[in-house]
C-alpha cells in the first residue's frame, strides 16, 4: 500500500474509533509527539493514549493536502468533532509522519491554535 494511502486509512480508522485497525498501521517502537503531551513511546503507550488519554469522544477529519516525499507524509487539514466533557471541537492541525516498512514510525501534530 502506498504511504499517502496508509496515512489516509489512519484518518479514516481514527474517524470510525476503529482503535484496533489504526494502531495496527505504527510500528511497535513508535514515536509520537503532539502539542501538550510528553512524547509517546511504543505501542503500550499509544494504546493507551488513544483509549483513554485523547480528549476528543469522537470527530472527523477533513484532509486539505497531503504531499509524500521520500518516505514521509505531511497532511494538513481541519478536525471538527466532540470532546469527552461535550465540548465542540473545531481546529486545524499539521501532521508529520515518517514511514518504516510501511508503518507509522514517527507522527508529530501540530495544532493552529492560540498558545505562543
Amino acid at each position: 500500500m502506498a504511504l499517502r494511502d496508509i496515512a489516509l486509512a489512519y484518518y479514516d480508522a481514527v474517524d470510525a474509533g476503529d482503535n484496533k485497525r489504526l494502531l495496527a498501521m505504527f510500528h511497535p517502537d513508535v514515536v509520537y509527539r503532539r502539542g501538550g503531551y510528553p512524547a509517546i513511546k511504543g505501542s503500550e503507550a499509544l494504546r493507551d493514549f488513544y483509549e483513554n488519554v485523547r480528549i476528543i469522544e469522537h470527530g472527523k477529519h477533513h484532509i486539505d493536502t497531503i504531499v509524500c516525499d521520500h518516505g514521509e507524509v505531511a497532511v494538513r487539514g481541519r478536525f471538527t468533532g466532540t470532546a469527552r466533557d461535550g465540548r465542540a471541537l473545531s481546529i486545524g492541525w499539521a501532521d508529520f509522519m515518517t514511514f518504516d516498512r510501511g508503518l507509522i514510525r514517527e507522527r508529530v501534530t501540530y495544532f493552529f491554535a492560540p498558545g505562543v
